[in-house]
């Protein structure tokens, strides 16, 4: 009678206790929002990828347009401006070239800047598409002078020279 006893003790020690699943369950948790944190940061450097890259194809299109007519396109309604999304016109003007302007992955109020026209230099003679990225909050800028970031607004012509 005292094997059978025993027996059966056994049979119910195999189990868990409910602190080793609360702990187990506690780990798991903290494992996950680690590995989340990390998606995040590996999500925001490749919508900054996406942005360099969207930047690089429109930078290509502008000079293909202007290889072709010899200036750039002119935003004739809003001169000296800054805009956001791609100014009237000039979608069509690089049309042939990029068939999509794309917007900015988060699709917010980070979109592609541009500057066309600046009273420092002629109409035509130069171009600026501008915007920042996430990562570390400097500005991916393309002009006639390149493509690269800088850390200060590009706010004219002037600052529209990536640091390169």
């Amino acid at each position: 009678m005292g094997k059978n006893y025993k027996i059966k003790n056994k049979k119910l020690a195999k189990g868990f206790t409910l602190i080793e699943l609360l702990v187990v369950i506690a780990i798991i948790g903290l494992l996950s929002s680690m590995v989340l944190v990390a998606m995040n940061s590996a999500r925001m450097k490749a919508r900054d990828a996406k942005r360099v890259s969207d930047i690089k194809q429109i930078a290509t299109a502008m000079e293909m347009y202007y290889v072709d007519k010899e200036v750039y396109p002119i935003n004739i309604l809003i001169p000296g401006s800054v805009t956001t999304p791609i100014p009237p016109g000039v979608k069509d003007a690089i049309a042939i070239y990029l068939s999509v302007v794309s917007d900015d992955p988060l699709g917010d109020t980070r979109g592609y800047y541009w500057r066309l026209n600046d009273s420092l230099v002629p109409p035509g003679s130069n171009y600026c598409v501008f915007v920042q990225d996430e990562a570390d909050s400097r500005y991916i800028v393309a002009s006639k002078a390149g493509v690269g970031k800088r850390s200060v607004l590009p706010n004219s012509f002037v600052n529209c020279v990536p640091n390169l």
